[in-house]
């Protein structure tokens, strides 16, 4: 901290240190205080970093795996459509998506007079250990029928 000196001419005032402070010194109790705030400090911080990228790369995931099961229940509920086809066209589709994404995946379709539906589970990539939750999602339309007029 500084203060005027009061012994220049008036409108000159040229500032002096307080007794006793240096500039850039700190008490003996303090040194190394820094290294050891930033020791416990910064893997916090990483981990932080590491939650909000991990949870990116399963909110992705489960969007593939919701576009796979939308590609499924498409090619299966079709009038011409079976389950194995809804199965293939959602695993064709992880197949060329999932796999930057998804590390492993189960589908299954189903599909009966009414409605048809696939559901796809799978595994995203974990960036620090496999502590990453499953995703899961599952696609329902109703299944085409034509039928002969009245």
């Amino acid at each position: 901290m500084l203060i005027p000196r009061h012994d220049a001419p008036p409108g000159r005032r040229r500032p002096t240190r307080l007794a006793g402070r240096r500039p850039g010194r700190t008490t003996g109790d303090e040194e190394g205080s820094a290294t050891v705030e930033l020791v416990i400090l910064m893997p916090v911080v990483f981990g932080l970093i590491f939650l909000g990228v991990q949870a990116g790369l399963v909110f992705h995931a489960r969007q593939v795996a919701l576009a796979a099961a939308n590609q499924g229940v498409v090619a299966a509920s079709v009038e011409e459509g079976t389950a194995e086809a809804g199965h293939a066209a959602a695993d064709d589709f992880l197949g060329q998506v999932g796999g930057a994404v998804l590390r492993s995946w189960n589908v299954t379709a189903t599909r009966d007079a009414d409605r048809s539906a696939v559901t796809v589970q799978a595994r995203p990539y974990a960036i620090l250990a496999d502590l990453v939750p499953e995703v899961s999602a599952t696609a329902q339309m109703p299944t085409e029928t034509v039928r002969g007029a009245p």
